[in-house]
């Protein structure tokens, strides 16, 4: 099977595994912020320290959201947790030859989300041949930043941003981090740790979240505490 071909038999695998849980049990957490994990699906091969220098930016940027994050890539058990509200996202790194076939884009596009406001197959596509041309294209007047810095922070931007999709209302905004596209003046405020969520796009998202949660208990009522398992 060729490499296309099996990522998309991977993409029909996966298509299901977002899932959000919450278990009331022994009383609740001490940390009270969400949690959102993140399923990272590495079908392009991003080298190892790239995808650590993003997923540091992912949890930082979630984090100034008052979300907790857990990064969990390829098939890694998702831990025990309990009494917290949860919701579990896909984010599916792709080659560029992936995204042609799933509808092309312009070429400056570096990914898309496939759902809004919590709901939907929470699933995100990442193109991260392209985060990595757009990293060299806004370094270019900044020799002294990188090409791992460069390429990790535009990767975690781009992370942040189609997951905050999921979570957001449809559209963007023209500051932070849902700004539609990142410039010379948003890769140097990112560079510095300035680039965020909103505050109102943060309370947005716990709420998304919180909701998410209490929907599937109404359908699906459990008792007790239940590890967070993808199916």
């Amino acid at each position: 099977m060729t490499r296309l071909g099996r990522f998309f038999s991977w993409v029909v695998i996966w298509m299901l595994t977002a899932t959000v849980i919450s278990k009331p049990t022994f009383g609740d957490s001490v940390d009270s912020k969400p949690i959102l994990i993140l399923r990272v699906l590495n079908f392009a091969q991003v080298p190892a320290d790239i995808l650590l220098e993003a997923k540091e930016h992912v949890e930082r940027i979630y984090d100034n959201a008052q979300i907790q994050t857990i990064w969990l890539e390829g098939d890694t058990a998702v831990p025990l947790l309990a009494g917290r509200n949860i919701l579990q996202l896909t984010i599916l790194l792709i080659p560029d030859s992936a995204a042609f076939r799933l509808g092309g884009f312009n070429d400056r596009v570096t990914g898309f989300a496939v759902g809004n406001d919590g709901i939907g197959a929470r699933r995100a596509y990442v193109f991260a041949e392209r985060a990595k041309k757009q990293a060299m294209d806004l370094r270019g007047n900044m020799p002294n930043v990188s090409q791992k810095t460069g390429e990790g922070l535009v990767l975690g931007y781009a992370i942040a941003h189609e997951t905050g999709h999921l979570m957001l209302p449809p559209g963007h905004s023209n500051t932070g981090v849902m700004r539609e596209r990142m410039d010379g003046n948003s890769f140097g405020e990112a560079l510095r740790g300035n680039l965020y969520f909103t505050s109102n796009q943060g309370q947005l998202m716990r709420t998304n979240i919180a909701e998410s949660v209490r929907t599937l208990e109404r359908e699906h009522p459990r008792d007790g505490p239940e590890r967070v398992e993808v199916k």
